[in-house]
Parts: structure tokens; sequence; C-alpha cells
């Protein structure tokens, strides 16, 4: 490092036991090797060996002590080098487990490491007033951390054995209509649901996030609020669990206890449901999902995102941010629900279908194409204002990788924000279906 760091940031005896097991245990160094950057060991001689390591398992070099030694013997004194090669690993290493327990340990200890250094450069600039390029270090550090705990290279052939005969491959639907049809949403994946303006695509996930978790299907919920404050997605829910009207809550004709609400919501979600509404930047949002490690996240909604780092909303903006997210998603191993606004005008100039298509996905060609799921939703009522509308809501699932698709209605109930299924399914058409693959 180019700067002095604190010795709480620096591990020499844990990085040292992790060499030598790397150096002596072929099925450590195999599983494990590429799960670690070498640049996260302190001690130069370190980074070497793993280095040299790492470059030995991906070109399938020897890695046996003399050609260990006949490539590092000018670059680490030979008495330093053997006493890693010839080392008593039942005393000086680690098991298996020790070995993942250190890789993650010494990557934390890396990261508060380039932390420091960052924390040291925007010091420097806040006093030259240079506000724009902390903003960079700020943005750059979120996406290093995101990066460096998405490093995972392990046997995905054995991890789809593992799957596979898992009954945690994906978050069971809780509603019997769509577990019936779709099972459910896609754990390491992203599942997308698109909608109209006011066609409640909030108020839908929020119900099927708050029924996972009363059903004990998920033990964690992330809730990314962009497009509106927490307090109204918290309104929802006390709607729904409480038997109180939205309606009544707007106008005031209500006054809740909230020593009651509170005993009431913390019976259901505590410590389960995360609802943030200032996180909105996709490299902020990696870091949240990581630090909670929820089984999903919901990101309400996808354009009102901030993309000012990566030159404002567009479809590589969108792309882009989608892609962090994903891949952190992807290390905890949570879904990623993602809410999307549609094409409101194109829609509504067709004559015949109002009901969303993949294609009306608004800075969307990325997400239609790598959604596990990818649904839609459509409440007729907003369009025809007809009564008999009012009470019918409808999930259009046109893309589901590992099962069927069809149309799913639910009885809709807005003042309780509450979603009831109703029986059956229709089939897609094919050409509703085939818009997917144009994209």
């Amino acid at each position: 490092m180019s700067i002095t760091v604190h010795h709480t940031l620096i591990a020499e005896e844990l990085e040292k036991k992790l060499v030598v097991t790397m150096l002596a245990m072929d099925y450590v160094r195999e599983a494990l090797i590429r799960k670690i950057p070498h640049q996260a060991f302190y001690f130069p001689h370190h980074q070497l060996i793993i280095k040299l390591l790492q470059e030995c398992v991906r070109e399938n070099k020897p890695t046996d002590p003399t050609f260990i030694k006949s490539v590092l013997g000018t670059r680490i004194d030979e008495n330093v080098l053997n006493s890693y090669l010839f080392a008593d690993t039942a005393k000086q290493g680690l098991s298996f487990r020790g070995c993942e327990w250190a890789i993650d340990e010494l990557k934390k200890l890396y990261y508060s490491r380039v932390s420091f250094l960052v924390s040291d450069k925007i010091s420097k600039l806040s006093m030259l007033g240079e506000h724009g390029k902390i903003v960079t270090l700020s943005n750059t550090l979120g996406s290093f951390r995101a990066n460096l705990f998405n490093v995972s290279q392990t046997d995905k052939f054995a991890e789809a054995v593992v799957l596979a005969n898992s009954s945690d491959e994906y978050i069971t639907a809780p509603y019997e209509n769509m577990a019936t049809l779709m099972g459910g949403f896609t754990r390491k994946d992203v599942s997308a649901i698109g909608g109209k303006s006011g066609h409640n695509k909030t108020t839908f996930a929020l119900s099927v996030a708050t029924d996972l978790i009363k059903i004990g299907a998920i033990k964690k919920l992330l809730y990314i609020s962009a497009d509106e404050p927490g307090e109204q997605i918290a309104r929802r829910i006390i709607a729904k669990d409480l038997r109180i009207k939205t309606s009544d809550m707007r106008q005031k004709r209500i006054i809740l206890d909230a020593d009651e609400v509170n005993r009431a919501v913390t019976s259901v979600y505590k410590n389960r449901l995360i609802i943030l509404d200032d996180c909105v930047k996709p490299a902020d949002i990696a870091v949240a999902i990581q630090d909670n490690k929820p089984d999903m996240t919901i990101i309400d909604h996808l354009q009102e995102l901030d993309y000012e780092d990566m030159g404002g909303l567009s479809d590589q903006a969108v792309t882009r941010g989608m892609t962090r997210m994903k891949f952190a998603n992807r290390s905890i191993g949570g879904n990623l629900m993602v809410l999307s606004q549609v094409r409101d005008k194109l829609i509504d100039e067709r004559i015949d279908d109002k009901m969303p298509r993949p294609h009306d996905f608004l800075y969307g060609s990325d997400l239609r194409r790598k959604s596990r799921e990818l649904m839609v939703v459509y409440w007729r009522y907003k369009d025809t204002y007809v009564k008999t509308d009012k009470e019918v809501f409808e999930l259009a699932i046109h893309k589901s990788t590992y099962s069927d698709t069809g149309t799913l209605k639910f009885h809709y109930n807005p003042e309780y924000a509450e979603f009831l299924p109703l029986s059956g399914h229709s089939e897609h058409k094919k050409q509703d279906s085939g818009d997917i693959w144009r994209s």
C-alpha cells in the first residue's frame, strides 16, 4: 500500500495460513483460489505466491515445490519460501471451511484498506473544493466493493447438483394460481414486473412480498422505493394487514394508534422487512444487497433510479445498473424483482389490446432478455372505468424460463391493497410470447 495503515487492517498470520493451505492442498486450491484476488493480501510475497497459483490453475501448470521455486526463487527469500512450501499444514494450515472464512475476512480487510486510502484522498480533495472528483471516488468505492464480493468461480457443476436436489431453488409464489402456473421466483436471478402508471405494480409487488414473509417463504426482504416515499409503502402494508381503508388514512377520517400499529407490524415484519427510499444509485443498492443479504430485493422502480454517474437515464445506463445489482444479488443467493415502467402512450394508442407486452418495457431491452420471469400487470378499470372491472386485476406471465406462461386473474380490493387469486388461467397466444425474442 502507498500509505501506512493501522495494524488492525492487516492479518499476517491469517494470510500465511491461507497461503500454506493453498500451496499444500490441491482440492482447496482448485475450489477456492479464484475466490480471492491476489491484491487482497497485504504482504508482497503472499501476493506473488497467490498470483502464481492462480496462473497455474488457470493454465493447468504444475504446482509442485520445484516449479514454484523455479518461478519465485529470485523474488522471495529462499528460507521464507521454503517455510511455506514445506510447512506442517496440520499445525500451520486451515480446514476447507477455515479457508472460506479466511478469504471472506481478508477481502473485508482489503476493502477497509482501500476505503482508508480513498477517504484520505477525499479529505485532500475536499480541501481543494474538488466536489466532482469526490463524487466519482465515492461511486468508484461502491463499485469496487460490489465487484470484490462477487468473485465466485467454484465448481458450477457441483453447485448445479446441489441446486437440483434442493427445495430452495426458487422462492415459491404466495398465491395458489401463481404457484401452480409458474412455481415461483428464481433465486440468484431477476424477475421483472411491468405495468402502466396507476395500474398497481407497486401494490401488487408489495402484496406478494409481504405474503411471502407471512408464509415463511422468505426470511428477509429489501424494498428499494425510488418512486414513492417509504411511508407511502408502509401505508399500503397497514391498510392490508390492519384492515384500514387507504382512503380513510388519506382523508384523515381515522387516527392511527402508533403503539398498536407498531405492535402489529413488528410481530410480523421485525428484522424481516427493510424499506429504503434514499438508496437510489445502482452501486449503492448493490452494497445494500450485500450488507443486508435479503432473500428478495424489490426495485420500485427501475427508471426512477439515479443514473447520473452513468451519463443519465438511457437503455445503456439501465443495462449497466442492472448488471451491478444482479451480480450483487447473485452473490447472496436472493431473487431480484424489478418493477418497470412501460410506454403508456403507445399502449393507449392501440385499438385492440391495452395489456402491456414485453416490447413495451421502457429502457428495458436488456431486462426483457435477462429476466427469468417476465410479467406485466393490467387493471382494466383504469382504461374502461366500468364498475365491474374495478375488482379484477390481471397478471400476464409472458416469459418464465422454467415453467409455463399464461394470464392469471385476482380479485382486487383497492381500499385494502388486497389481492385474492381467482382459479384458473388462460394461455398466451404464440405471437405474444414471441415478442420476447424479438427484443
